[in-house]
């Protein structure tokens, strides 16, 4: 009895050590002013290189590293690359559930983007609607996944987000977040599904 206590116990601990701490934002760190950070095809410093990043530019998404935590994948225009991890540096103040600015789908197309404290859904289908965020928070007991309650006058929104890597399937692009979120207005709802970005499209 009192070994399945202390396990009880444990598993909130367990499932904050379990969490993944990707994707965050980075900045490049330690390049020349005169210099700049290769983007390369694969995680190998003889790889072909697939773009550059600016030895001052910031927020910088990564969506997750090889085994061995020496390389990061991030985006580079429209196709994913890997920049070496001796030169990002994690911004500080991400500790809990990543700060997500915006999340897209495809087969429909649908866009949600912060809006100040509100969210702004986009379809090719429908007229724009603006949400006010009434709820969030991750699961009991847990770091993830995370659940998200949008509202305003004609209807809701009700999301929950996972760690996961996403593609929005249109392009080479890569998202460390995935999402499923219910839309109803009146006694219409639909299901949308697609990936979530920390930084603006």
């Amino acid at each position: 009895m009192r070994l399945v206590l202390a396990l009880l116990l444990l598993l909130p601990g367990l499932a904050l050590a379990q969490s993944s701490p990707y994707p965050a934002l980075y900045d490049v760190a330690r390049v020349a002013a005169d210099d700049v950070l290769n983007v390369r095809e694969k995680p190998d410093a003889g790889s072909r290189i697939i773009g550059t990043l600016a030895p001052d530019q910031t927020g910088i998404e990564v969506a997750e590293t090889n085994d061995d935590r020496t390389w990061a994948q991030i985006n580079a225009g429209e196709q994913r690359g890997w920049v070496s991890l001796a030169y990002l540096e994690r911004q500080p103040g991400q500790e809990g559930f990543p700060a997500i600015r915006a999340c897209f789908g495809a087969e429909p197309f649908w866009a949600l983007r912060r809006e100040g404290a509100g969210w702004l859904y986009s379809a090719v289908d429908q007229a724009d609607l603006l949400f006010d965020e009434t709820w969030s928070a991750p699961a009991l007991g847990r770091l993830e996944p995370y659940g998200m309650t949008l509202s305003n006058d004609g209807g809701t929104a009700q999301a929950v987000i996972r760690r996961e890597l996403c593609s929005d399937g249109m392009s080479d692009r890569i998202a460390g977040l995935t999402i499923e979120m219910i839309l109803t207005s009146g006694r219409a709802s639909r299901l949308v599904t697609g990936c979530c970005s920390l930084t603006a499209p």
